[in-house]
């Protein structure tokens, strides 16, 4: 008999065991294989089979089929994703069964060396697989360092590292990651796929449900935000809506749809309509959606639309009436102008009633995206009629997103950028300008306009790092999913796409980029439904070429050609200005045989594009997509396009030379502030100035690009002595020109190997000196070291180290120089500045204020608010702020913040600027983080000149009061970014705040262990010690710990963090918490005291001071100091602590409607916190309202009973005794009979 052959080969491996199998099959062994036989043949084999997985079979260490599995992947990522994804959905299973029906997986995975013989499976890849499964929790995931090292960048999931192992049998240890289920758990859930145009209504809202609550988690995490208050509705005596005072621009009232059936059973159904249409219009940002109980009473009543358009405050009423006939349901709308009663819009909906839900989810998407469409076209219109000269931010915003409904217009699109621009400039913190200018960056890269596309994708994805703070907008969601599939990380982006549908299950936008972006993931079959439904909910969409377009080109890689011809038809009717649609009609075409068609479209194809006149062209232009979408792609697109005669290769030369990028600095905002002044200036400058001196220097102009221009030279010299005129030049130019109107060029210069084709020019040399470009100040050079070793030497220019810079999507850094004018030896201003070591702890500078005023006078007065500013954040522990004399020496110097946080070694710079008029003075204050140029926080203040040194502390206390949250809650987002495994203790302390933010047990028991690590990295870091402090405080809350034990240990933890931080002001604030718990009044006062004696600013110090004064039978005393708290950090996450002991504070001085609505305001901040019910029963009971104080009392003990019991049933050592009988005495009165 022959010997079996034996296979060495490299594979992942993933290793499977499930934890408790034994006393399972004890407790119930036919529904133990019951359940298991069902999870994997609906779950686990499903999950391997649509991530490519081979079962291999059961472990070696185990034998044992029934138990455990090895199961083979061709990809890394797909082994991590396939376990990820399974065991999230296995969470969700075992959520509804009880602990011991639950079936729980440990899984490993390894990327080595297998040995295959006939049926086994050998090697140490296989070893390390079944070890590692030994390490996970069960529900958790353990990986290998080489599986981390191939995912990293595409699956950034949360991983804790233990360190090196030993291996049994393996020679080296083996480094291990591993994933707990509390991280699986809080990842989005796995969706179902998609298998009809219209998802049943309660899988919607459950996926919705899901998703709100399970956002990625490697995103860095948003601190909630405070409600602002909404705009309320007065209310008459005689319950009618009161007269408002301002209309907001986005206003509207959905009134009670009419019900035409003479059916009362399908009033419900016409209620439901507008209900979920009044939910649907209130997710439109920047709207204000009357509540739907307020128009409910309009609902039976004849009342004009201007009287509703008064009483209700809105600019906008929809109306509308639904009738039956059989199956069928026809449903008409209209919407008018609430001022004048004008009908602006109307629209009919037909569908029938097959599918009572399925039918009201049509209705219901289908005019919330008519009406989305309407009512910013409109508004855009108002803004337009009313030519405001001053528009305010939510006005620009408004008109922005008007601008883009113009699809396929550049013009609009230009205009639509300035104006999100210029919202952004005048409100530095507004979420949807940020949204909308991602927006319009995301969509100038994808349909291809702009000049730099990579830079437009760096800035859209940080535009929407900053707007998904907010977790929940599903827009900035679908953006960001667009970002991420432009940058090819697809998987990244399906997950973005899939996060903003279960958000708003009808946004066309979302759906279409998640058909397009399964298709680019080579599965256009399961993305031909999401697009489908986008076309269905929005039959006349503005861009209803792009719909068109991937429903057609999904066909075409299936090899549907006739229907891929039938849709890109209609793509290029509706809209012939895309040279894509033309491209891949072409391949339609050809591939149908209908050459002389497809050789028509593809001349227009290149007619508007010529760029892409290849095969390879098109793949760089459009370079997205997985392996499997290529190959689809070659055996139709490709077949189609060399039919119709398309060259599949680009001719191309490579040579060696200098080339000089330059563009325009603050383009958008010169565009929207004068756009035909500034394309005739640009013009002018080309002609008269840059043209010119590229040919003195025997330059070759490859291109203009809009807002810049890209040259050739076959010498660095040439480049550089170009590059220096250019500039000297346009210097001499601006020099009568107002600064704002001011056309500056910011210049790269690159030596390297290009490839030229048809007079263009690629190449990673090319890429890079467009990144130099972006380093560039204003006016000013930036070359890499090979430019300047060529040029040492042979010019007057001396060349300013910048150090490695990496630089977007170039492998390797690049060393960077700026040139500055004047030989090197005399140029000692511009003398290379070594960077120097970033502190531990986040460090600021803070430059001197500009004097904008053109009044000297006002010079003082900027220069006396940095001062300020330095002097009042020094005394905070938690930051190191660079001295006086050091920060001026930047004063009256333009400089970039870069090389300042470089010469200074700090990782933030604050900058600012005053602004004097008439008796009026503005002053403007940005935070920026130094490293990456980034603005953290910005804030403009205007105020009567009236008492100078008044008005000064008053600024300087505003801004030291904005900038110390800001620099903490940049520091937490910046440690998330940071792998687990390079945490150094600042940054694992700082992942540890992260997740006490969070405010849940699991993620309290989490931070426990990033403080834990930090003190285990550094014995002697205060704020280590300081955080398990904190978290022995919460311990209390969540009952982890008893009461005692948690008082010991947080005192000695906090003790410990006021000796290594040298008495510094917030460890004293923990001890004086500490004390305060134990009672001790007056050891905690007097910690407080000394925190403010050092830091007066520190909020929890204030915080803390207002506690042990409400507690110690000084209430009225503790509420000062309580809004002093407040005031000082009014966006502190977790408020609803200062809102609750606020109401206690009243209840003590018995002033009971003050405590209700201070209690109210609490549980508004957040619902789900039980102490403010407590007292609101209380509060209530005393005033005998015994009916909403029962509810409250009943609220409290059913959201924490725990907690309820250990405050009322026994008395707490922080509340005096007689403090402790009066909240019985209120709690009795509501009806407790403890």
């Amino acid at each position: 008999m022959a010997a079996q052959r034996v296979d060495r080969r490299r594979a992942t491996i993933l290793a499977a065991d499930i934890a408790g199998y034994s006393r399972l099959m004890g407790a119930d062994e036919e529904g133990t294989l019951a359940r298991l036989k069902t999870h994997r043949r609906e779950l686990i084999d499903p999950k391997i089979a649509e991530h490519r997985g081979r079962i291999l079979g059961p472990h070696p260490r185990t034998k044992t089929s029934g138990t455990s599995m090895l199961v083979e992947f061709p990809s890394v990522v797909d082994a991590v994703r396939c376990a990820v994804e399974a065991q999230r959905a296995m969470a969700d299973r075992n959520a509804e069964l009880p602990d011991d029906q639950r079936i729980s997986v440990r899984i490993g995975v390894n990327l080595g060396e297998i040995v295959t013989d006939g049926g086994d499976i050998y090697g140490d890849g296989v070893d390390i697989a079944t070890h590692l499964e030994t390490l996970a929790e069960p529900g958790g995931i353990c990986i290998s360092g080489p599986v981390l090292d191939q995912t990293r960048d595409e699956l950034p999931y949360p991983l804790e590292d233990r360190g090196e192992l030993s291996v049994k049998n393996i020679a080296r240890p083996v480094r291990a990651y591993v994933m707990d289920p509390t991280a699986i758990t809080s990842l989005p859930p796995v969706p179902a796929m998609v298998h009809t145009a219209s998802t049943p209504r309660g899988l919607a809202a459950r996926i919705a449900g899901l998703v709100r609550v399970g956002v990625p988690i490697w995103r860095a995490a948003s601190t909630r935000a405070t409600p602002s208050s909404a705009l309320g509705t007065s209310v008459g005596e005689a319950g009618k809506p009161g007269v408002r005072s301002a209309r907001q621009r986005l206003s509207i009232v959905v009134l009670p749809f009419a019900n035409l059936s003479n059916d009362p059973e399908q009033e419900y159904f016409v209620d439901g309509i507008t209900d979920d249409l009044t939910t649907d219009l209130s997710r439109l940002s920047g709207s204000f959606v009357i509540a739907r109980n307020t128009a409910f009473t309009y609902k039976g009543k004849s009342v004009d639309a201007k009287q509703i358009g008064r009483e209700l405050g809105v600019h906008y009423i929809l109306e509308g009436s639904v009738r039956r006939l059989g199956d069928e349901v026809r449903v008409n709308v209209q919407l008018i102008d609430g001022e004048n009663g004008a009908h602006l819009w109307a629209d009919r909906f037909d569908t029938d009633l097959a599918n009572l839900a399925a039918a009201q989810d049509e209705i219901t998407g289908r005019l919330a995206r008519a009406l989305k469409v309407e009512l910013v076209a409109d508004v855009g219109r108002r803004i337009d009629r009313e030519r405001a000269v001053d528009p305010d931010a939510r006005d620009l915003v408004m008109r922005g997103r008007a601008l883009l409904l113009k699809a396929g217009s550049v013009a609009a699109w230009q205009e639509a950028l300035a104006a999100f621009e210029r919202a952004l400039e005048i409100d530095p913190r507004s979420v949807d300008a940020r949204i909308g200018l991602a927006t319009a960056l995301g969509r100038s890269v994808a349909d291809g306009w702009s000049s730099s596309a990579q830079q437009d994708l760096a800035r859209a994805d940080q535009l929407l790092l900053e707007a998904l703070a907010d977790a929940s907008s599903a827009s900035a969601h679908a953006e960001m999913g667009r970002v991420r599939r432009l940058q090819n990380r697809l998987a990244e982006a399906k997950i973005e796409l899939e996060t903003a549908v279960a958000l708003d299950r009808n946004l066309v936008g979302a759906l279409r980029q998640l058909g397009q972006t399964m298709m680019y993931l080579g599965q256009p079959e399961a993305g031909i439904p999401y697009i489908e439904k986008a076309l269905l909910l929005s039959p006349r969409d503005s861009d209803l070429a792009s719909v068109y377009r991937a429903l057609g080109v999904c066909h075409l890689l299936l090899g549907h050609v006739d229907q891929a011809v039938e849709l890109l038809s209609r793509a290029r009717a509706e809209n012939p200005r895309f040279w894509y649609i033309h491209y891949w009609l072409a391949a339609a075409l050809g591939l149908r045989g209908e050459l002389d068609e497809a050789r028509a479209a593809l001349a227009e194809s290149i007619r508007l594009n010529p760029e892409v006149n290849s095969l390879s062209r098109q793949r760089i232009a459009q370079p997205w997509g997985t392996p499997q979408y290529w190959a689809l792609y070659e055996n139709t697109v490709n077949v189609g396009l060399r039919r119709a005669g398309f060259p599949g290769e680009m001719t191309a030369t490579r040579r060696l030379a200098a080339v000089l990028a330059a563009d325009v600095a603050g383009y958008s905002r010169l565009i929207g502030a004068d756009e035909h002044g500034t394309l005739q200036a640009f013009k002018a400058i080309l002609a008269e100035l840059v043209d010119p001196a590229i040919a003195a220097h025997n330059g070759r102009l490859v291109k203009t690009t809009g807002d810049g221009f890209l040259v050739e030279f076959s010498s660095v010299v040439d480049a550089l002595h170009c590059a220096t005129e250019v500039q000297a030049r346009m210097t001499d130019r601006n020099a009568n020109v107002p600064t704002e109107a001011r056309i500056e060029f910011r210049i790269g210069i690159n030596a390297g190997d290009i490839v030229v084709e048809d007079s263009d020019i690629f190449g990673d040399s090319v890429n890079i000196v467009a990144r130099l470009e972006g380093l560039a100040e204003p006016g000013g050079i930036c070359v890499s070291e090979r430019v300047q070793e060529d040029a040492a030497g042979k010019l007057d220019l001396a060349f300013e180290d910048m150090g490695e810079q990496e630089l977007k999507n170039i492998a390797r850094p690049v060393r960077v120089f700026r040139v500055r004018p004047g030989p090197p030896a005399q140029d000692a201003k511009y003398t290379a500045q070594p960077s120097r070591k970033l502190p531990d702890k986040p460090s600021v500078a803070v430059l001197p204020f500009t004097n904008m005023s053109g009044d000297p006078e006002q010079e003082l007065f900027a220069d006396g608010i940095a001062e300020d500013i330095i002097n009042a954040l020094s005394p905070y522990p938690s930051l190191f702020v660079i001295a006086r004399n050091s920060c001026f020496t930047y004063k009256g110097r333009a400089v970039d913040v870069k090389q300042v946080g470089r010469e200074l070694g700090v990782r933030y710079v604050l900058e600012g600027s005053l602004r004097k008029s008439g008796n009026r003075i503005r002053v403007t204050a940005q935070l920026v983080e130094a490293e990456t140029g980034k603005h953290v926080w910005g804030e403009h203040y205007d105020r009567e000149l009236a008492d100078i040194f008044a008005l000064q502390d008053e600024i300087t206390e505003a801004v030291t009061i904005a900038i110390a949250p800001a620099i903490a809650d940049a520091e937490q987002h910046r440690a998330l970014r940071r792998p687990p495994g390079s945490l150094d203790a600042w940054t694992a302390c700082q992942r540890g705040l992260w997740h006490v933010s969070k405010r849940t047990a699991e993620d309290n028991a989490l931070a426990e262990k990033f403080f834990q690590q930090a003190v285990d990295l550094d014995p002697n870091f205060a704020g280590g010690y300081g955080g398990l402090a904190i978290v022995e405080d919460q311990a209390l809350e969540f009952r982890q710990r008893g009461l005692l034990d948690t008082l010991s240990s947080s005192e000695a933890l906090a003790r410990r963090a006021v000796a290594l931080g040298g008495g510094d002001a917030e460890a004293r604030s923990l001890l004086s918490a500490a004390l305060w718990r134990r009672g001790d009044y007056e050891g905690a006062r007097a910690e407080a005291e000394r925190a403010l004696a050092t830091t007066p600013n520190l909020a929890a110090a204030h915080h803390m001071l207002a506690a042990t004064l409400i507690f110690s039978g000084r209430p009225k005393e503790g509420i000062a100091a309580l809004e002093r708290a407040i005031r000082l950090d009014p966006r502190e996450p977790r408020s609803e602590y200062r809102l609750n002991e606020m109401t206690l504070a009243l209840y003590f001085c018995r002033d009971y409607p003050a405590a209700i609505d201070a209690a109210k305001q609490a549980i508004r901040s957040y619902p789900d916190f039980a102490h403010p019910y407590r007292w609101l029963a209380a509060a209530l009971g005393q005033l005998g309202r015994i009916d909403e104080a029962r509810e409250a009392l009943e609220k409290a003990i059913a959201i924490a009973p725990a907690a309820f019991d250990m405050f009322v049933r026994g008395r707490v050592p922080w509340m005096r005794v007689e403090d402790y009988a009066h909240m019985l005495e209120g709690l009795r009165k509501a009806g407790w009979e403890g």
